[in-house]
């Protein structure tokens, strides 16, 4: 008699089993980068010290020419009477000699005292400008100028990361059934 007797053979088949992978994948993370931009300071006014020049009088000695009246002794002549005996003759009944006294002018010198102007140099104080350096303090005028400032900005860039994703694939796998 024949019958069927179910013995264990193997057969292949294929089936889709899910497995973890790791693929890359491109994202784009922020990250810090530094800009420079421009901006307008603002305005402030400021005490700023500045040289300037001016004149400060200042006494000092100059020598002038003047005329000084002053007592000197000069020599002048002039004429003085002497008397002087000369003697002459008179007619008298008789004829005589006499002397006779008369004026007689004669050159002399004689010292006198006069003024006499001259001219001699003094010294004389004056007030004569000379120029100076003087600190002062101003206010420097208000004005708006560029600077440049840092910013720190978030920049998106493509960095790659991995990931873990489930993906089907197909694999064979050994069944055991039973074949008659």
């Amino acid at each position: 008699n024949t019958v069927y007797v179910p013995k264990d053979v193997y057969i292949n088949r294929t089936v889709e089993v899910t497995k973890v992978v790791y693929v890359n994948q491109t994202i784009r993370e922020p990250y810090a980068v530094y800009i420079n931009r421009t901006i307008m300071e603002p305005c402030q006014e400021k005490i700023v010290y500045i040289n300037q020049t001016v004149d400060v009088p200042v006494e000092v000695y100059i020598n002038r020419t003047v005329e000084v009246p002053t007592l000197v002794y000069v020599n002048n002549t002039v004429y003085v009477p002497k008397d002087v005996y000369i003697n002459r003759t008179v007619p008298v009944p008789y004829e005589v000699y006499i002397n006779n006294t008369v004026y007689v002018p004669k050159d002399v010198y004689i010292n006198r005292t006069v003024e006499v102007t001259k001219v001699v140099y003094v010294n004389q104080t004056i007030r004569e400008p000379y120029a100076v350096y003087i600190n002062r303090t101003i206010m420097e005028p208000c004005q708006e100028k560029i600077v440049y400032i840092n910013q720190t900005v978030d920049v998106p860039v493509e960095v790659y990361i991995n990931r873990t994703v489930e993906v089907p694939t197909l694999v064979y796998v050994n069944n055991t059934v039973y074949v008659p």
